[in-house]
Order: C-alpha cells, then sequence, then structure tokens
C-alpha cells in the first residue's frame, strides 16, 4: 500500500481572548476543509498545556469532532495525548466517541506512558475487575492507536502499535530512524505474518518506514485494518 500524504497542526497565539481563540480554531477547520477537499490523507493534533506552549490545543479530540463533522475521507488524529495528564480510560472513552462520530476514521496518539490501562479498555477489559466495559466500544480506536517513544527501548516494546516521530527536537538520522527501525523489527518479530505499515516520521527517515512529508505530518498506521 502506497504511503499517505497529511500534515501536522501547531499553531501559537500570545491571545488570552477566547474571540481571537475561537477565530484561530475556524481558520484551521477551514485549512482542515480544504485539505480533506484536495484529497489529503490525514490530518494530525498536537496537545499542548498552558499557555507558555504551542497551542491552545489543551484538549484534541473535541476539536477531532468538530474536523470530523466537516469532512468526509480525511483521517483526523491526535499527534499526541499525552497520557501522564490523564486519567487513561478518559481518553479513551473520548476517542471511541470521536471514533463513532467519524465513521471510524480516528487515529489516537498516545504519549507511551500509562498505556497499558487504555489499551486494556479500548481492547474491551473492564478498568476494574468484574466491571463494565467501554461504551461505545473501542476495539477499532485500538487497532489504531500509535504510541510516541522517547528512546529505542521504549520504540521496540513490541506491543503493535503504531509508532509515532517527528519531534523537532529529535534529529530524523540520529534521533528518529533508531527508534523506527526498532519498533518495525519487534513488530516483525512479534507479527512475522504482519505487514508492518505502523511508522508516522519525519521525510528525512523515509528509508525506514511509509511516510514522507513535512516534520512528522503523515502515516499510513492502521489504514485498511478495520
Amino acid at each position: 500500500m502506497p504511503p499517505g500524504i497529511g500534515f501536522a497542526l501547531d499553531f501559537r497565539t500570545s491571545s488570552r481572548d477566547i474571540g481571537d481563540v475561537a477565530r484561530g480554531y475556524e481558520d484551521v477547520l477551514d485549512t482542515i476543509a480544504y485539505a480533506d477537499r484536495l484529497g489529503t490523507d490525514s490530518v494530525w493534533v498536537g496537545q499542548h498545556h498552558s499557555d507558555n506552549t504551542d497551542g491552545p490545543f489543551a484538549s484534541p479530540l473535541p476539536f477531532l469532532v468538530a474536523a470530523a463533522s466537516r469532512t468526509s475521507r480525511l483521517t483526523p488524529g491526535t499527534g499526541i495525548t499525552t497520557l501522564p495528564f490523564e486519567d487513561p480510560i478518559r481518553p479513551a472513552e473520548d476517542a471511541a466517541v470521536v471514533d463513532a462520530l467519524s465513521g471510524g476514521r480516528v487515529h489516537h496518539e498516545v504519549f507511551a506512558e500509562k498505556v497499558a490501562r487504555s489499551d486494556a479498555a479500548l481492547e474491551g477489559k473492564p478498568p476494574a475487575p468484574d466491571g463494565p466495559r467501554l461504551c461505545p466500544p473501542g476495539a477499532c480506536v485500538r487497532r489504531q492507536l500509535g504510541q510516541a517513544a522517547t528512546s529505542v527501548e521504549s520504540a521496540a516494546g513490541g506491543s503493535g502499535d503504531g509508532l509515532r516521530q517527528g519531534a523537532f527536537f529529535d534529529p530524523a538520522d540520529t534521533g528518529q530512524a533508531p527508534k523506527a527501525r526498532a519498533c518495525l523489527e519487534a513488530h516483525q518479530r512479534a507479527r512475522p505474518d504482519d505487514i508492518a505499515e505502523r511508522v508516522a516520521t519525519d521525510p528525512l527517515a523515509t528509508g525506514i518506514g511509509p511516510a514522507i512529508g513535512w516534520r512528522a505530518p503523515l502515516s499510513t498506521a492502521g489504514k485498511g485494518n478495520r
């Protein structure tokens, strides 16, 4: 399967006026809708907390509901949700709702901490023994799940998840490429009959995975696996 083309969205505003923030959101949504009409495959919205970082996207999943409502084919994705700031069950629930509203298009990418509880909930396991399960179910989200890895060891965890790379401070050749190789090798060892198309990375590291584009905007993660 050929690689898809998408883009990652980071924007900064110094204004604390809610009207300015709302206009910024509308501009981004207009851009996403235009990208969908052009045939772009995916768009990724990062999560940034507080007013000293790129933002304001403190909660990307609700924003992706609006993006999904204005698009028909493009894959909306989080790039990434920072689970250490969350009860991991809540983003799993939100992702399952967005997935249902988007017709099964959402890709949920998370920071690779506290991910075990999120995975279990998305797989249909009750968060507490003999307790209720996630509703709506998150099986489709689980198949599309990707993780951001901060080391070769975490990238080689063998969980079968996709791998999200592309931080501006992580060089493509010496930083991202070794982690992408480790992820693919672990995936191929664990699932030798499965085609590993689960890496989104920087264009300079395209020799190790089916992804091209600016910084880390593209992914073929999980496409066709529904």
